[in-house]
């Protein structure tokens, strides 16, 4: 069967690759004119999600990645441009982070067929 996926970040990814290796042609959709090998310096998840993704086979514990339990907001002061801390937050879930270029080649991105843009409807 073939499918076309639109998007090419995790979710996407992470089905095409599912379908690719139950033996389908998937063509992924990004509107992302270059390669999604470095978006960014890490992608979150919520650690179960992580865990699934190692169950079905898609990443194993070799990955680089840590778990976080709690999120640090930092901004800059207006005019001075120094750290201004805001605050800690303890999600109700905890989240395991990655570089996103390593993400992207354990999913078969790079075995996988890049679609063009697809334009946006004009209605």
């Amino acid at each position: 069967m073939r499918v076309g996926i639109i998007g090419g970040s995790i979710a996407g990814c992470a089905t095409a690759a599912l379908l690719h290796r139950a033996g389908h042609d998937v063509i992924v959709f990004e509107r992302s004119e270059s390669d999604l090998v470095s978006r960014g310096a890490g992608i979150g998840t919520p650690t179960a999600v992580w865990q699934d993704m190692m169950a079905h086979g898609l990443i194993d514990e070799t990955l680089p990645a840590f778990r976080i339990d709690y999120l640090r907001f930092v901004t800059r002061g207006s005019g001075t441009g120094q750290q201004r801390w805001l605050g800690d937050v303890r999600p109700s879930l905890s989240f395991t982070l990655v570089n996103w270029a390593h993400l992207y080649q354990w999913l078969g991105g790079a075995s996988l067929t890049s679609g063009t843009a697809v334009p946006r409807s004009s209605s």
